[in-house]
């Protein structure tokens, strides 16, 4: 009797710890639901830790997948200009950057001395991996990054890239993209949430007092935004594009011929069309390894642009493709905006 005494006696304190645990496994499973989720925009970034808590890792979902980032990146790598744009407004310096081909140096694998609009806000020198289109996967494994950004359209170069530090933006399309989600992600990634959002609420300023400014000058105008390498390569620039898209918050009306499609950034135009288009004003994008100057002296000798009204008028403004084309971020967004209050108001274009 004393021996089945004993038996229910341990029976009933191993079901107490059993129940214990149990108690104990529902608590962490009800903590680990409540842990913060936050949505920037399309991206959703989870923490299973407070996101002050730089232990933690991050979760950021893009149409690709999604990356884990655990702990607070310092090797940062820049794939394109734009990235580069970003992190620089937040005063992250590259270990590594790749410039597009078009103004890219060949000293692939040394420093980089200069990089045109950016260069007053470098305080290292960035090692040169090659450019945007063709990045060095060789050159950018020796410098043991913990965090690599950049505009990837590829699904294969992300891959590439994944496996060797945490990569982000993969892009699906221009239309939908924001260099402020990206720019608030980036802040939470690297601790600087408070930075990214007063960039964004600065950004919104300028774009009112510039808006102010222009009122009575966008009120009548039409604009006609184009890309141009060469005559016979010449583009309307739509609302879609990023520029477009910026002279439309300043409230500048562009100049779109109606097309099937509505959500084109870029719409082809021959030569013998443009006259056909109501511009008193023209904005011209050099684009590909064309430059301001030789884009201006081309337009200047072809008959055809040299005919336009806005040529005969005196307002016909040429401006560098990559920044306002390719590098698509809050400081180049500062800089346009800045140039086109020297365009209309220097120029007092009425």
């Amino acid at each position: 009797m004393q021996h089945w005494i004993e038996v229910i006696s341990r029976l009933n304190r191993l079901s107490k710890l059993l129940l214990g645990v149990t108690l104990i496994a529902l608590l962490i499973s009800a903590c680990s639901s409540n842990s913060p989720s936050l949505l920037v925009g399309k991206n959703e970034i989870t923490s299973s830790e407070e996101l002050s808590s730089r232990s933690s890792c991050l979760v950021v979902k893009h149409y690709l997948g999604k990356t884990e980032i655990c702990g607070q990146p310092q090797r940062l790598v820049a794939l394109d200009p734009h990235a580069l744009d970003l992190m620089l407004s937040l005063d992250i310096q590259p270990v590594g950057y790749a410039e597009t081909r078009y103004l890219a140096e060949k000293n692939f694998g040394q420093p980089i001395r200069q990089i045109k609009y950016f260069s007053d806000r470098l305080t290292v020198n960035p090692i040169n991996i090659g450019t945007r289109q063709s990045p060095s996967l060789e050159t950018i494994i020796k410098l043991k990054p913990d965090l690599i950004l950049g505009q990837l359209r590829d699904p294969s170069l992300y891959a590439n890239f994944s496996k060797i530090a945490p990569t982000l933006f993969p892009l699906k399309n221009f239309n939908d993209y924001s260099w402020q989600e990206k720019l608030i992600t980036l802040g939470q990634i690297t601790n600087l949430s408070q930075n990214a959002q007063r960039i964004i609420t600065q950004h919104n300023q300028k774009i009112a007092q510039a808006k102010v400014k222009l009122k009575r000058i966008t009120r009548n105008s039409k604009v006609l935004l184009l890309g141009m390498s060469a005559p016979e390569s010449i583009k309307i620039v739509t609302d879609k594009h990023f520029a477009g898209t910026l002279l439309n918050n300043i409230g500048f009306k562009l100049v779109i011929p109606e097309q099937p499609e509505s959500n084109l950034n870029l719409i082809n135009i021959s030569l013998e069309s443009l006259p056909q288009l109501d511009a008193d004003t023209i904005i011209v994008m050099a684009n590909s390894y064309s430059s301001v100057a030789q884009v201006k002296r081309e337009w200047a000798l072809h008959p055809i642009l040299r005919s336009l009204n806005a040529s005969k008028t005196g307002r016909v403004y040429f401006v560098d493709g990559q920044l306002w084309g390719r590098i698509r971020g809050p400081l180049a967004t500062e800089l346009i905006i800045d140039q086109v209050g020297k365009i209309f108001l220097d120029n007092e274009v009425s």
